[in-house]
């Protein structure tokens, strides 16, 4: 029952704003492992708490900042920041390819920080 252990403890801490905080996944836990050991619900304090974790489960489940297996995402993961991840050489080059295409040289040299002179071998 460590879950459960773990909620109760949170619960001590934090009050029950700790069921927003904790993992979708521990909460469903321990809520399973309450209602395994628990067979009498008319005491109205454990009511309330099966409750409130039972909403906590549903609310972190819908959450757009959790994932589909509970755990709570980056704040950056929304369709306003700027994602960065990993391609094999080959998108790299193509990728490369295209940009050189459509930006002139001079402009990728001004982004560079390069002299915006090139220089040629003079003629005589």
């Amino acid at each position: 029952m460590r879950h459960l252990g773990y909620v109760e403890r949170q619960l001590a801490r934090q009050g029950a704003a700790a069921l927003s905080e904790m993992p979708v996944h521990v909460v469903a836990t321990a809520l399973s492992q309450l209602e395994a050991i628990v067979s009498n619900w008319s005491n109205r304090d454990l009511a309330e708490l099966r409750s409130r974790m039972a909403v906590a489960v549903r609310k972190g489940s819908e959450d757009e900042f959790f994932g589909p297996d509970g755990e709570r995402r980056s704040v950056f993961a929304t369709a306003s920041r700027l994602l960065v991840g990993d391609v094999n050489h080959s998108v790299f080059e193509e990728l490369q390819r295209q940009y050189h295409g459509l930006v002139s040289p001079e402009s990728i040299d001004a982004a560079l920080g390069v002299a915006a002179s090139r220089t040629t071998p003079a003629t005589a």
